[in-house]
């Protein structure tokens, strides 16, 4: 049933109620309700809150691991300063004009105008804030790269359902190859190593637990997720290696060519030259 809970405010006797269709029922806004599913992809109205791991989400969540990891303080003052724009958003959102009106109408010492003091202040903030978010965007692919790696994990119970990989043991397996990765002062070298270091562990992580027959898909599916998104796998071409030729294609392969032929293959150009 797709039918919605409204929160009505309250009801008889300053009690705090929830309408139900027509009929109004108390309620306690401590209360939960939690729902829990063995479907790999359920659909919900837009009106439910889905707590399921998202891949953009576990990719922030494990950027904020990683900066926790390389840059502790950078990532502490942006927690901060997060929370210290929160709380000022009204200014922050008028700061540019709110800054170039302080500084066209101070007069006199522009340091006893503390309106003006403030609002530098508060630019000054922001481009702390904006200088970190460039940092941390500097170790996006590394975050990118962790993320992809746990959904081939989980993508595995889709093979046998005795494949289950939870995120808070895969986030182990994330902090250990942060460790065990090579230290490198320049960030492209950094990134290198930590992403190297994760698909190893990953790899082994998961092959760990794997029957011998399943560990060759599992190393091919990694390896396409990691190339797709690098633009180095072509869907045309994974198509056409997960389910061959098309039925349309074959028939148009040569005019006189009956539907099923044992010599078909022979009739379809093939490459001769060096590999």
């Amino acid at each position: 049933d797709d039918g919605e809970a409204r929160l009505s405010g309250d009801g008889a006797e300053g009690r705090q109620v929830i309408t139900l269709g027509d009929k109004e029922v108390d309620y306690d806004p401590n209360f939960r309700l939690y729902l829990n599913t063995k479907l790999a992809n359920p659909k919900y109205s837009p009106s439910v809150n889905v707590c399921a791991v998202t891949l953009k989400g576990l990719e922030d969540q494990l950027l904020s691991v990683i900066m926790a990891f390389e840059k502790k303080e950078l990532e502490e003052q942006r927690e901060y300063l997060i929370q210290e724009t929160s709380d000022n958003k009204k200014l922050l959102k008028n700061l540019g004009d709110s800054l170039l009106r302080e500084l066209a109408t101070s007069t006199g010492n522009m340091l006893d105008n503390t309106e003006l003091v403030y609002t530098l202040e508060e630019t000054k903030s922001k481009a702390i804030q904006s200088a970190s978010q460039l940092l941390r965007d500097g170790y996006r692919p590394a975050a990118k790269r962790g993320a992809i790696l746990f959904f081939v994990l989980t993508e595995m119970a889709l093979v046998n359902s005795m494949y289950q990989y939870s995120l808070a043991s895969y986030l182990e397996v994330f902090n250990f190859s942060l460790r065990k990765s090579l230290p490198e002062d320049m960030l492209a070298k950094r990134l290198k190593n930590i992403m190297n270091a994760l698909t190893y562990n990953v790899y082994n992580y998961g092959c760990t637990g794997l029957f011998e027959k399943d560990k060759l898909l599992f190393s091919f599916n990694m390896t396409i997720k990691i190339e797709q998104p690098e633009g180095r796998v072509p869907q045309e071409e994974l198509d056409f290696f997960i389910k061959g030729l098309s039925f349309s294609l074959l028939l148009c392969v040569g005019s006189n060519c009956p539907v099923f032929s044992p010599g078909l293959h022979c009739q379809v150009p093939t490459h001769s030259g060096p590999l």
